[in-house]
């Protein structure tokens, strides 16, 4: 594994970092397809329409991994869970089972 970083101190080098970030996470979404970019909360994906908008490039690329739900929001994710349980005793191997159907 290879931690790789992407700077920026101008706008265009901030063209320039977001375009190459772009580059880097679709060549590896063409190879791997079924792949994601896991996140917490919104400001990933903000951040990356508001350069897409604001350099108007990588709009297809950035359209296409946002379409095929690449990126995975983690405080959705912890939003949206489902705990069963009966108090403390159905969290901690009370004496009641059951069956969860969805």
């Amino acid at each position: 594994m290879q931690f790789i970083d992407w700077w920026a101190h101008d706008r265009a080098q901030e063209r320039k970092a977001f375009e190459d970030f772009i580059d880097w996470v679709y060549a590896r979404y063409k190879q791997a397809g079924a792949m994601h970019i896991y996140h917490y909360a919104a400001y990933e994906v903000s951040a990356m329409r508001k350069l897409m908008g604001r350099f108007g490039t990588r709009e297809m690329e950035v359209d296409n991994l946002l379409r095929n739900e690449v990126f995975v929001d983690l405080f959705r994710v912890v939003q949206q869970c489902l705990r069963v349980g009966d108090g403390w005793s159905g969290m901690f191997g009370g004496g009641r089972s059951f069956s969860v159907v969805a």
